[in-house]
C-alpha cells in the first residue's frame, strides 16, 4: 500500500445517489417494517412496539455509519463531551442516549476491521498499549472468577477503565488523514472554550446554592462533563490550556498571542471547577514546560510568572472562600476516623483501611477483590458489601481515589497495569516531541504531557481513569499521536 492509500482512504465517501446501497438498504429494512405495524396492536404492550421499531433504525444507522467511519469519528469527538449535558444537567435526550458513544465504538470496531480486511493490513495494536491493557484485562477475569464477583458488574468494571483505549486503536488503524485529525483536535479544543459560557449560566443559574463558604459549592459548576462534578470539567479545561501552551511552546504556525489569550480566558472556568489537584498538576506542567526556556528567555520566564500568579490566586481563592469550614486542606485530608463524626474521614486516611481490605478480603492481594466490589465509581452503581462496611465518608459517599479504588479491586497486579498503559502513552508523547518535524504535532505532544500527568497524579487522591468523558479525550488524543509517529517513521520498529 502506497502512502496515497493512507493518506485518501477509499471508504470515507458518501454512497451516490445511483448506487446500490440505497435500495439494498430499504429492501433491507423492509421485513422489519412489516414486523413493526404487525406488532402494533391496539391496546397491546406497548414495550414491543417500541423495541420493533427502534430495531430497524439501529440497523439502518449501523448499516450506514458503517460506510462512513469519518463520520462516525466525528460524531464521537462530537458527542462524548456533552453526552451527560444534555441527559443530566439539561435532560433533553433520554437517559440512554449517553450509551451513544458506546455504540458509535462498536459501528468503528467493526468498520476499522472491515477495512483491514479489505486492504489485507494486520492489525496495528502498539504492544507498547496492547500488553498493559491485556495484563489489566487478564487480572480483571481472573480476579472476577477466582473472587466470585457477579459477571455484569465485574465486566463493567472493566469496560470503565478501558473501553475508550479503543478509542486509541481506531484511530491508529483508520489512519484519518493529517488535516482531519488537526480537525477532530481543533473541536475538542473548542469544547474547552464552550466550558466558558456554559459554566457561566451554571454559576448564575445556583444563585444562592452557590454559596462560597460551602464545600462543596464548586461541584455545581460542572460544565458540560457531568459526574464527577467539578473535576471532570477541571481536568477537561486544563487539557485545553496544555495543548494551547504546548503549541505555543512549539511555535506551530498561527498566532502565538491568541493562543495564549486563549489558555489565559480557559483559567476562567478552570478555577470555577473547583479542581485542587488540577491545580498542582498544572503547577508541575509549567515548570516543566517553561522553567528551562525561562532561564535563556526573559518572554518565556514572564508568562511562567504570569501563569504562577494566577495558580497562586487559585489556592488563595480555595484556602479563604471554599475551605473556611475546615482548618486546612491537610487536617481535612489526614484526619482519621472520629467516633463522634465518622463522616469527617479524610480521604487519605483510607490507605491503611485500603491496605487491610485487600490483605483481608481478596483472594490474591496481586488480582484483588474483584471488578466494582470496593470504591471504583462503577462500585458506586452496585453498592458493594465492602464499599457499604469501610465506608465512614460523606454520610454515604465514596472515598473518590483511583488508586484505592483500582488499586484494591485489581490488586498490585491491576494497579501496575493501569500506571504501565500510562508510561506508554508518556512514551509516544516524549518521541513526538523529540522527533518530529512538525511543530504542530510537536506542540500538541508537549501540551498532552498534562493529560498524562493528571492521569499519574490524580489517582493518588481523585478518581480519574473512570472518567470517561476525559479518558476518552486523553485516549484518542493519544491515538492521534501515534498516528502522527507511524507515519513519519519516529519509532525504532516502525515498518
Amino acid at each position: 500500500m502506497n502512502a496515497n492509500d493512507v493518506s485518501r482512504p477509499r471508504t470515507w465517501t458518501w454512497p451516490s445517489p445511483t448506487s446500490a446501497f440505497w435500495p439494498s438498504l430499504i429492501a433491507f429494512l423492509l421485513p422489519f417494517g412489516a414486523l413493526s405495524l404487525l406488532l402494533r396492536q391496539p391496546g397491546g404492550d406497548p414495550t414491543r412496539y417500541i423495541v420493533a421499531t427502534s430495531l430497524p433504525l439501529a440497523l439502518m444507522a449501523v448499516v450506514f455509519l458503517l460506510g462512513l467511519p469519518l463520520l462516525s469519528l466525528y460524531l464521537l469527538v462530537l458527542w462524548v463531551p456533552v453526552q451527560y449535558f444534555f441527559t443530566i444537567d439539561v435532560p433533553i435526550l433520554p437517559a440512554a442516549a449517553d450509551r451513544f458513544d458506546e455504540f458509535l465504538l462498536f459501528v468503528l470496531t467493526v468498520a476499522c476491521l472491515i477495512r483491514l480486511s479489505r486492504e489485507k493490513r494486520f492489525l496495528d495494536l502498539c504492544p507498547w498499549i496492547a500488553a498493559p491493557a491485556t495484563l489489566f484485562l487478564a487480572v480483571g477475569l481472573a480476579s472476577t472468577l477466582l473472587n466470585r464477583v457477579p459477571l455484569a458488574p465485574a465486566l463493567f468494571g472493566i469496560a470503565m477503565h478501558i473501553e475508550y483505549l479503543l478509542a486509541f486503536w481506531i484511530v491508529a488503524n483508520l489512519r484519518p488523514r493529517d488535516r482531519t485529525m488537526r480537525r477532530l483536535v481543533a473541536l475538542l479544543l473548542i469544547y474547552a472554550f464552550v466550558q466558558i459560557p456554559i459554566m457561566f449560566w451554571q454559576w448564575k443559574q445556583a444563585g444562592a446554592a452557590f454559596a462560597l463558604l460551602a464545600g462543596d459549592a464548586p461541584d455545581l459548576l460542572r460544565g458540560t462533563m457531568g459526574p464527577g462534578g467539578g473535576n471532570a470539567v477541571g481536568y477537561f479545561v486544563l487539557l485545553g490550556i496544555g495543548l494551547l501552551l504546548g503549541l505555543y511552546r512549539a511555535r506551530a504556525s498561527g498566532s502565538q498571542t491568541l493562543r495564549l489569550a486563549g489558555a489565559f480566558a480557559l483559567l476562567f472556568p478552570f478555577i470555577l471547577s473547583g479542581s485542587r489537584i488540577s491545580l498542582v498538576v498544572l503547577g508541575v506542567f509549567l515548570a516543566w514546560l517553561f522553567l528551562r526556556p525561562a532561564i535563556r528567555q526573559p518572554r518565556q520566564l514572564l508568562i511562567l510568572a504570569a501563569m504562577g500568579l494566577c495558580l497562586v490566586g487559585g489556592v488563595y481563592y480555595y484556602i479563604t472562600r471554599v475551605l473556611v469550614d475546615s482548618e486546612d486542606i491537610l487536617t481535612l485530608e489526614l484526619n482519621l476516623r472520629a467516633e463522634s463524626n465518622p463522616a469527617s474521614v479524610g480521604r487519605i486516611a483510607y490507605y491503611p483501611i485500603s491496605w487491610e481490605v485487600l490483605h483481608r478480603h481478596s483472594f490474591s492481594p496481586l488480582i484483588g477483590t474483584g471488578p466494582a466490589t470496593y470504591f471504583s465509581l462503577a462500585g458506586r452503581k452496585y453498592s458493594p458489601p465492602l464499599a457499604e462496611a469501610y465506608n465512614y465518608r460523606w454520610q454515604g459517599g465514596l472515598p473518590p481515589s483511583g488508586v484505592l479504588g483500582t488499586g484494591v479491586e485489581y490488586g498490585y497486579l491491576g494497579l501496575a497495569a493501569m500506571y504501565w498503559i500510562v508510561l506508554s502513552f508518556f512514551r509516544i508523547a516524549r518521541t513526538v516531541w523529540r522527533r518530529t518535524r512538525d511543530r504542530y504535532w510537536e506542540g500538541i505532544a508537549r501540551g498532552y504531557f498534562v493529560a498524562l500527568l493528571l492521569f499519574a497524579i490524580s489517582p493518588l487522591i481523585t478518581n480519574v481513569w473512570e472518567f470517561q468523558t476525559f479518558a476518552f479525550t486523553v485516549w484518542f488524543l493519544g491515538g492521534a499521536l501515534y498516528l502522527h509517529a507511524r507515519r513519519e517513521g519516529l519509532f525504532a520498529d516502525s515498518r
